[in-house]
């Protein structure tokens, strides 16, 4: 028996793919690798694309300290409670 009632199955999926994406992201963010494909298409749709860290995200150039902080300790796991 679930913990959860049939009518909060497609919004717990919806959590669980969002924190899913979010860890992808931290991941590559994390080991420096350059995001590409939806990873990169979520990330953009997390910072924004006009900003100038969607800029460095696109052109896969590294991220100063705090850029990763922002990025990977704010905007990630604001979007990851925000569902």
């Amino acid at each position: 028996m679930s913990r959860y009632p049939d009518a909060f199955a497609n919004e717990r999926t919806d959590i669980k793919s969002n924190s899913a994406k979010c860890g992808h992201v931290k991941c590559r963010l994390l080991r420096n690798e350059r995001l590409s494909g939806k990873t990169l298409e979520f990330a953009l749709g997390v910072v924004g694309e006009d900003s100038d860290l969607a800029d460095k995200l696109r052109t896969g150039q590294p991220l100063s300290d705090y850029e990763l902080h922002w990025m990977v300790d704010v905007r990630l796991l604001h979007k990851r409670l925000s569902g």
